[in-house]
């Protein structure tokens, strides 16, 4: 093993602690590692399962999980202390070996949305919506509806009533009147042939907000300093997603994400996040289009936890389309999945959540 010199990332992983998923979900006091960089064969084995299984990049360590290190093999770690750690021993050894215990750490559980139906009738907003968002000049963007050509676009709350038309299914917010930090807008799409709207959405949160400028300042420093570490393009990316989502700039970690997607990335983790985030914004059908694609690739690499966890998310989304049968069948593969690992703790928790979309 051997230590390398601290990144200057203090800020970064002040926010880094509480990655993937809200504040709600903050469990027990450890610390979370993001495993940035394999070579070779390196394999993991978290406290509650039975074996080691296959590394993949993305994973989030915590200090009491179990590092595999094969002959000629290295895994890099960015750690919650702010140093980054190449594990090259060819040993087994816990996380805490190189990584010191930090202050907190995320549950892996999938936020659930309260959105229910897919309607792909109406105008149904895309972005952004449940959100906060780091310019004051957004582009806002909704479903294209079967036979509208024209579509009137509003802008409302906080005092503001800002309207335009365009043909497009997205424009460029103007930046006139300005959109106040604290202040809470939604964005509202009607079509005239055939009248619908995006109102017609039921049980959606399509609030926004804007960051404030101090806020936006210290989360573009933190950016800049992320691009100056000599991370992979798809750990780079990530390692910023995370930063945008835990501080609840939901749209723009989707944006970014949706850049790596563009990219055919092949790395399990960024499909699997961007799958968390259009859930949390009550875009199921999007949610299992990232979920289906994280789990295609778990599945081709042998990940049995980016299986499990992929077939959690697509029981959520599913529940939210089209209700409970295709739900439980998604739940109950991810409930064997955890099985097979010897998670008792999330069977349990999987086995909770099928009584309650039972009841």
């Amino acid at each position: 093993m051997k230590l390398n010199k601290p990144l200057i990332l203090t800020g970064f992983f002040l926010s880094f602690l509480c990655l993937i998923l809200p504040q709600s979900s903050v469990s027990q006091s450890t610390g979370v590692n993001l495993l940035i960089k394999i070579n070779g064969d390196v394999k993991i084995k978290r406290e509650k399962w039975k074996g080691f299984q296959k590394a993949t990049v993305g994973a989030l360590l915590s200090p009491n999980d179990l590092l595999q290190v094969g002959n000629n093999a290295s895994a890099t770690l960015l750690c919650s202390n702010t140093q980054k750690w190449q594990a090259t021993s060819s040993k087994q050894f816990r996380v805490s070996e190189g990584c010191p215990r930090g202050l907190v750490s995320r549950s892996r559980n999938t936020t659930r949305s309260a959105t229910r139906g897919d309607n792909e009738k109406i105008p149904y907003i895309i972005s952004p919506r449940n959100t906060t968002i780091l310019t004051n000049r957004p582009l806002l963007q909704w479903n294209k509806v079967p036979g509208a050509t024209r579509y009137t676009v509003k802008l409302e709350g906080s005092g503001l009533d800002w309207q335009t038309e365009t043909t497009n299914t997205e424009i460029l917010y103007p930046g006139e009147p300005i959109l106040q930090p604290g202040g809470y807008y939604r964005l509202v799409v009607t079509t005239e042939d055939p009248k619908v709207s995006s109102k017609d959405e039921q049980g959606a949160n399509l609030s926004f907000n804007i960051l404030d400028k101090a806020k936006v300042e210290s989360i573009n420093a933190e950016v800049a300093k992320i691009k100056q570490q000599e991370l992979t393009p798809e750990a780079e990316k990530l390692a910023i997603a995370y930063l945008y989502e835990t501080s609840g700039l939901k749209a723009d970690a989707i944006t970014i994400l949706s850049e790596l997607v563009a990219q055919k990335t092949q790395t399990m983790a960024g499909y699997k996040l961007l799958g968390d985030l259009y859930l949390q914004v009550g875009l199921n059908k999007q949610a299992k289009e990232a979920y289906l694609q994280s789990l295609e690739l778990a599945e081709k690499s042998g990940d049995l936890e980016g299986q499990a966890e992929s077939q959690f998310g697509l029981g959520e989304a599913n529940y939210g389309l089209t209700g409970k049968d295709k739900a439980l069948e998604c739940l109950k593969k991810a409930q064997q999945s955890y099985l097979a690992l010897g998670d008792e703790s999330k069977v349990q928790e999987v086995e909770n959540r099928i009584k309650q979309i039972n009841k």
